[in-house]
């Protein structure tokens, strides 16, 4: 995060909205929590508002935990949006395949970062690994990248010192004519190729994080 990032964060309001929305998960929690212990049994109907009550609130909570600090709390936004997406619509299609496509596009504003952050995941998972080794798969940005995510997972990246978040989309899709041997028909010098799934899209989550 930048100065500016920070700057425009960690404001008053943004702090009595994030203890608004802590109090309201805690007082959720309890709720919930008292009236199972204090039950001998709940039914599903019951139990699922009940929780829904409280996933809600642990979604604002991470909401106005982002708005404060830049990163996100305990719920992810994207799995809440996903939860609450109505897909009756698509109950009856004979789902066997689907293909999830991904983009996420970041300004590089350190490279020295970059590397370093690679370079530390990579001795994570080899830590013997040679000077010639390090520089082979992390000395550059590509393999930096990689070793951060085959580490901690791609969405860890947005986190890494050095790269800055710009936006992103995921696209739930049911492709049309699946061929299972699709991959060998992946050109890897063409950076589309292989990323452009026909068929009906199920759902899409735009994100723009920055500029």
């Amino acid at each position: 995060m930048t100065d500016d990032d920070a700057r425009e964060r960690w404001t008053q309001s943004a702090r009595d909205d994030f203890r608004a929305s802590r109090d309201a998960l805690l007082l959720a929690i309890l709720q919930e929590s008292d009236a199972i212990l204090a039950a001998s049994s709940m039914s599903e109907d019951v139990l699922e508002r009940s929780t829904d009550v409280v996933h809600g609130a642990a979604v604002r909570y991470s909401e106005s935990h982002y708005e404060l600090t830049g990163e996100y709390g305990i719920v992810s936004v994207w799995d809440a949006e996903i939860d609450e997406f109505d897909d009756d619509q698509n109950d009856d299609l004979p789902l066997e395949v689907i293909s999830i496509v991904m983009r996420s596009d970041y300004r590089i504003e350190s490279v020295e970062a970059v590397l370093a952050a690679g370079r530390s995941s990579w001795l994570k998972d080899y830590p013997h690994a040679s000077d010639d080794e390090l520089a082979s798969h992390v000395g550059h940005i590509g393999g930096s990248l990689y070793a951060v995510a085959h580490h901690d997972g791609w969405e860890k990246l947005e986190r890494v010192d050095g790269i800055r978040a710009l936006g992103g989309i995921v696209k739930v899709v049911s492709p049309t004519d699946y061929e299972p041997g699709w991959l060998d028909g992946v050109d890897w010098n063409v950076p589309a190729s292989g990323l452009d799934v026909l068929g009906e899209i199920l759902y899409s989550q735009p994100d723009r994080w920055g500029a």
